[in-house]
């Protein structure tokens, strides 16, 4: 064999030793599973994967990808797949690539990385190792928790503003316009410091402070009106004029009778020099049935106006056409003890409004509004939390405040409780010990109940 011969062969095995150590220069990151990172609580039991590439040339491509999973970090970092070893597989394909592996189960954990062969056939190094963790798919057989609440009554957020203040108007049924006004006089030489105003009404409300509306348009009836009126009050004479619209006739569920349309309000003025002026809705008012022209002007002549007609007090007669109330702040816990070694903890938990769960005290997520809007009749979504850390030796509590969310509290312009009057909860805590026992841990009656703050969320503004 010649020289020439042996220098050339050697030459090539140097340069199949180069590249076999120098894979391509591509990189493979943003690993996730459902378009989401190392999430837990999947509930399919063939979930998608995908992946990003990364690199400094022109025309860069896939042009295959290999997986492989484990059950176990150890086994990704032995390279001993025992879920899944794809092989290569011819395909540029990087995004929702269907689990191909061994079937899935509940709770299963899965640890996997991928690798891909770039434009010029060069493979990748292995990606970073990523995980995901199916959630409990046969919650008819696994699910152990029960739907708990506290049953407490719903706040009136305007009770305590309004509770000098009347119903008034003129004798305005549902179908008809309401409108009331009246003059307040302050001091000359008044500074005013602040001054603001509450109103309800049975309609949508347009608040005129001297001829000028307060708010654009119509409010909503999902909340009461709160307006800040320093700026549109002078010294001297001021005309306050308030209406209502028409109820709307989708939203009346009395359409056989008149019903009514009335208004309740409350204004307060501070000066500078420390005077508290305040008036509220009563029979000092003037009131007419749907006016037109500009009766909401200072110049116009209302002496043919009667006295407002008082319907109630505020508290005495509600609304019948939309619901300003909240639901309080419902606090539900559970203590439980924890006497082994805990291998793994999950809370696997949902609600028919929104909740916050915690671990003796401390939140399990950093998750907001969960388990966030869905169709409640046709389902719910269950958030799957791991819980080890927050798990101590010894006693521990489980606990969560309940909000109305979207399921009892308001919704868009359609008002409260569209799905149900109260939120409920419903969780099931799992805790694996070293030794292989497990203690399942699920809401039912034995959870204590109890009231707290008065919950504002979802109530689109109200105070």
């Amino acid at each position: 064999m010649s020289r020439r011969f042996l220098s050339l062969l050697a030459a090539l095995c140097v340069m199949g030793s180069v590249r076999a150590e120098n894979p391509s220069p591509v990189k493979i990151y943003a690993l996730e599973c459902e378009h989401l990172s190392n999430p837990m609580g999947i509930g399919n039991q063939q979930p998608r994967l995908s992946w990003k590439l990364s690199s400094g040339r022109s025309g860069e491509c896939q042009t295959s990808w290999e997986i492989r999973a484990t059950s176990s970090m150890a086994g990704l970092k032995a390279a001993s797949p025992d879920l899944w070893d794809s092989g290569k597989i011819n395909s540029d394909q990087s995004v929702l690539v269907p689990w191909a592996g061994k079937p899935l189960g509940s709770r299963s954990q899965v640890y996997w990385q991928v690798r891909i062969w770039d434009k010029v056939g060069r493979p990748t190094a292995w990606s970073d190792a990523a995980s995901f963790e199916l959630g409990l798919l046969d919650t008819a057989a696994e699910w152990k928790g029960r739907w708990i609440t506290a049953d407490l009554p719903r706040y009136d957020i305007e009770q305590s503003t309004l509770a000098k203040s009347f119903w008034i108007n003129a004798g305005s049924t549902a179908s008809q316009a309401a409108a009331i006004r009246r003059a307040v006089e302050l001091p000359a030489n008044a500074v005013i410091r602040r001054a603001y105003m509450d109103v309800t009404a049975d309609g949508l409300i347009t608040n005129y402070v001297n001829g000028h509306p307060t708010h654009p348009g119509f409010t909503s009836l999902t909340a009461p009106l709160h307006e800040e009126i320093d700026g549109q009050l002078t010294p001297g004479n001021n005309i306050i004029a308030i209406s209502s619209a028409a109820v709307r006739r989708a939203i009346r569920h009395d359409r056989g009778q008149a019903g009514r349309n009335a208004i309740a309000a409350r204004g307060v003025i501070e000066l500078a020099d420390g005077q508290r002026i305040e008036f509220n809705t009563d029979a000092s008012w003037k009131a007419a049935v749907a006016p037109g022209g500009n009766w909401f002007e200072p110049d116009f002549d209302d002496s043919g106006w009667a006295a407002a007609m008082v319907v109630a007090a505020y508290a005495a007669q509600p609304s019948k056409y939309y619901d300003i109330t909240i639901g309080p702040g419902r606090y539900l816990r559970k203590d439980f003890a924890a006497n082994k070694r805990v291998a793994k903890a999950r809370l696997y938990a949902t609600a028919l409004g929104v909740y916050e769960a915690s671990i003796n005290g401390r939140r399990i997520s950093a998750d907001l509004l969960a388990p966030g809007w869905t169709d409640y009749t046709k389902r719910v979504m269950v958030q799957t939390c791991d819980i080890t850390k927050l798990i101590h030796p010894g006693q521990n509590a489980v606990g969560t405040v309940l909000g109305d969310g979207w399921y009892a509290g308001r919704l868009g312009w359609m008002g409260v409780a569209q799905y149900g009057t109260r939120p409920v909860f419903n969780a099931q805590l799992e805790i694996t010990y070293a030794d292989g026992s497990i203690d399942v841990i699920g809401t039912d009656d034995s959870w204590k109940a109890g009231p707290g703050e008065s919950s504002a969320l979802m109530n689109n503004g109200a105070k």
